[in-house]
This record gives structure tokens, C-alpha cells and sequence, in this order.
């Protein structure tokens, strides 16, 4: 008997809109309150529009006001690869 796969496998599509290309990069943010840890998400994009968002995300993320015992450590670029968690995504050098 076969098990179903745990994770829900699809082609995420790039967050700019208008573009039909599919994402290849998550860009995200780790971050904790001291209880939790999550990488948050800033959109998923094309190889295109990949760098040009990160910067974006960047100077939203400069913005933000943290509330007490919450860190966001360093934007950057997360490899998509289909069936990981966002935690065992791997950062683009």
C-alpha cells in the first residue's frame, strides 16, 4: 500500500504582476518572537525579477516596526525546491 505524500506539490507562480514565468526564489526574512521561528515571506519570484524584489523587500523590511522580543535577521533569496519546508530551504549565494 502506498502512503500519499505529506507535502502539497505545485509550481508556484512569480508574485509580480502580469508575469506568468514560474518562481524560482523565495525571498524571505528568518524570524522569531522567542517562542517561534519562521522565515517570513516577502513573495516568490522568476529569475527575472528575483534580485530587483529582494531589494524591495529589503526597504519594506527597514520599515517595520518590531514588537517586544521579535528579531528578523538578514533578507535574502531561498532556493524553491519542491516538497522541503520553508526551514529546509537553502539560502542563494
Amino acid at each position: 500500500m502506498s502512503h500519499p505524500s505529506l507535502f502539497y506539490h505545485y509550481t508556484p507562480v512569480c508574485d509580480v504582476e502580469g508575469c506568468d514565468r514560474p518562481a524560482i526564489h523565495k525571498v524571505a526574512a528568518p524570524w522569531t518572537d522567542g517562542t517561534q521561528k519562521e522565515l517570513r515571506n516577502y513573495g516568490v519570484y522568476c529569475c527575472f525579477h528575483s534580485e530587483g524584489q529582494l531589494e524591495r523587500a529589503r526597504d519594506r523590511q527597514a520599515r517595520v516596526k518590531l514588537g517586544a522580543g521579535e528579531k528578523v535577521g538578514t533578507m535574502q533569496l531561498y532556493e524553491l525546491i519542491e516538497g522541503r519546508l520553508d526551514t529546509e530551504l537553502i539560502p542563494v549565494a
